[in-house]
C-alpha cells in the first residue's frame, strides 16, 4: 500500500512539473509588403509560428513606410506615411485580440466566421422577409361565409394606436443604435478596452532583420511560453524626466518575475530643451523603481524631417492599436529567464 501511495505521489509530482509549461521564448518575423495590413499580418504570424505550440504573451513591433515618391534609401529625405503606419498597428492589435480570445494559443487563431445570411434567407419563404406589421390584404381583411351564404366579417387588422401617431409625426430622436454611430463606439474601444488582448507596443522605426535593414515594412518580436508574463503601459512624457521614469517603472512592478523592460519613446525624451531634466534623470527614475537586476532597453521613434522646434523631436508610438505622440510605451517581461546586456555607440559595429 505504501509503495502504491509513493507511486501515485511521484506521478502527481510529475504532472505538476509538466503543468508548469515552457519558459519564456522569443521569435521574430518581418515583411516588406507594400500593403501595410498584409505586411503586419505576415510578420506577426511568422513570429507566432516560430514560437511553436506555446501561448503568446506579448508583441513588440516597429513599422516604417515612407510616402510614395520618397527615396527610402536616403533617411534624411524620408517622409512617413502615417495612414499606413496606423493600419499596420491596428492589424497587429487585431491579431493580438484574436490571440487573447483564443487564450493565447498561437495555433488557435480564430478565423473570421462566414456569414450565414444567404443560407438563412434561402430556407425561408419569400414572404417571410417582410416585417411582421406588413400584412397582406388577405391577412388584413379575412372573411368567412355563414350557412345562408352571406359574408361575415371575422377579423380586421388595424395598427396599434401609437403606431398610427408615430407614422404621422416625424421622429424627433435618431435610433438608439444608428449605423453612423457604430464605428465610433466599436473602433476605438476594440483596441483600447479589450482586457483579453495580448499586450502589444510599437513605434516608427526601420526594422533590422536577418535580411538587413528594411526599406519599408513591419518587423515583430513575439514573446511566448506558459511561464512568460507580459504587461504593457503608456504614459505621457513629463517635463520632469525623473517622474516619467518613476511612473513607467511603477507600471511594470506588477509583472511577476520581472526581468526585462522594453521602452519605446521619441527623441524629445532625450533631447528636449523645454526642461532642465535630462535623459539620465529618466534612467534614474526607471532603475530606482524597478526590482534589482532588471534590464532595461529601448529606443526612440523616427521623427519627421524638416520640422522645427519641438516637432523636430517628435515621433509615433503605438499601444494596443492606438497611434500616439509624445508618449512612452513600455513592455515588461517576466519569468524564469536570464537577461544579459551590452552596448556600443553608433560609430562602432554592433
Amino acid at each position: 500500500m505504501k509503495k502504491f501511495a509513493i507511486i501515485i505521489s511521484c506521478i502527481f509530482l510529475l504532472v505538476l512539473l509538466a503543468g508548469c509549461g515552457t519558459p519564456p521564448k522569443f521569435a521574430t518575423g518581418y515583411s516588406s509588403n507594400d500593403d501595410p495590413a498584409t505586411a503586419a499580418r505576415k510578420a506577426t504570424q511568422d513570429a507566432i509560428a516560430a514560437l511553436g505550440d506555446v501561448p503568446v504573451k506579448g508583441l513588440v513591433f516597429v513599422v516604417y513606410y515612407p510616402k510614395d515618391g520618397i527615396d527610402a534609401d536616403n533617411p534624411a529625405q524620408y517622409c512617413p506615411d502615417e495612414s499606413k503606419e496606423k493600419l499596420a498597428a491596428e492589424t497587429v492589435a487585431k491579431i493580438a485580440a484574436d490571440l487573447g480570445t483564443a487564450n493565447g494559443w498561437a495555433r488557435q487563431i480564430p478565423k473570421p466566421k462566414a456569414t450565414k445570411a444567404v443560407a438563412k434567407d434561402a430556407s425561408k419563404p419569400a414572404n417571410d422577409t417582410a416585417k411582421k406589421t406588413d400584412r397582406t390584404d388577405a391577412d388584413k381583411k379575412p372573411v368567412a361565409k355563414s350557412a345562408d351564404g352571406k359574408t361575415v366579417k371575422t377579423h380586421t387588422w388595424e395598427p396599434k394606436p401609437n403606431a398610427k401617431k408615430s407614422s404621422e409625426k416625424p421622429t424627433a430622436k435618431p435610433p438608439a443604435k444608428s449605423v453612423a454611430e457604430t464605428p465610433k463606439k466599436t473602433a476605438p474601444t476594440k483596441f483600447k478596452g479589450s482586457s483579453k488582448a495580448i499586450p502589444n507596443i510599437g513605434c516608427r522605426a526601420r526594422g533590422m532583420t536577418q535580411a538587413g535593414t528594411l526599406k519599408q515594412g513591419v518587423a515583430v518580436l513575439a514573446i511566448g511560453g506558459h511561464q512568460a508574463n507580459c504587461r504593457s503601459s503608456r504614459i505621457a512624457i513629463y517635463k520632469d524626466r525623473y517622474a516619467s521614469g518613476r511612473r513607467t517603472a511603477r507600471e511594470m512592478q506588477s509583472v511577476p518575475g520581472l526581468k526585462l523592460v522594453v521602452v519605446l519613446a521619441e527623441m524629445q525624451l532625450c533631447f528636449g530643451s523645454e526642461t532642465e531634466s535630462r535623459a539620465d534623470d529618466f534612467l534614474r527614475g526607471m532603475m530606482g523603481n524597478l526590482p534589482r537586476g532588471t534590464i532595461m532597453l529601448g529606443g526612440n521613434s523616427m521623427n519627421v524631417p524638416g520640422a522645427s522646434g519641438k516637432a523636430a523631436l517628435a515621433g509615433r508610438e503605438f499601444h494596443n492599436g492606438l497611434a500616439l505622440e509624445g508618449q512612452i510605451v513600455s513592455m515588461g517581461i517576466g519569468g524564469p529567464i536570464r537577461v544579459y546586456a551590452n552596448q556600443t555607440s553608433e560609430f562602432k559595429p554592433v
